[in-house]
């Protein structure tokens, strides 16, 4: 419950099933995360500033990209981390605009940008496939064998298909 001027980007259920995490901007000021509980009627910010909630993890543990550029159509481009809701982002990888939790909490899948392309690594560091457009929203399956995702034909056009791939790098085009 908020009624800051801000856009929200991303949210997410932590496993309590009462507290949702999230990352906004606040009137025009640089995307950082906030806390938000049933028992509280204000979100509370924490962590760094320039930071974006991508995932959280059956564990509790947050998927956060830091030092973030924006880059349109609602992403953000920077350094991948973990972190717990008390603690600072632990870096990973750069170039990550995407990224999501495998079931466990154990690995992750993630969206990596090289030059005018975008990889999903399953889990990462495994590339599984590249696209030209963009690629967004991938969502780990709860067998954790398969990765659902939007994949765009044009930057910045929310026009895309809806499509699965799994670890052997095989894609279907569901709609």
């Amino acid at each position: 419950r908020t009624y800051a001027d801000q856009v929200v980007f991303n949210g997410r259920f932590m496993p309590d099933g009462e507290t949702v995490i999230f990352s906004a901007a606040v009137t025009r000021a640089a995307v950082s995360l906030f806390e938000s509980r049933i028992d509280r009627a204000t979100p509370r910010p924490f962590g760094p500033p320039n930071t974006q909630l991508l995932s959280v993890s059956s564990k509790g543990e947050l998927l956060v990209l830091s030092n973030t550029r924006y880059s349109g159509q609602r992403r953000f481009r920077g350094t991948l981390g973990r972190m717990t809701v008390d603690g600072a982002p632990r870096a990973i990888a750069e170039d990550i605009v995407e990224a999501d939790w495998l079931p466990d909490g154990s690995d992750f899948v993630v969206v990596r940008v090289a030059g005018p392309t975008e990889t999903i690594e399953f889990p990462m560091g495994t590339p599984v496939l590249t696209g030209n457009g963009y690629i967004s929203t991938p969502r780990v399956s709860p067998d954790g064998t398969r990765v659902a995702f939007m994949e765009h034909q044009a930057k910045f056009d929310n026009r895309g298909w809806v499509k699965v791939v799994d670890r052997a790098g095989k894609v279907m085009t569901l709609a």
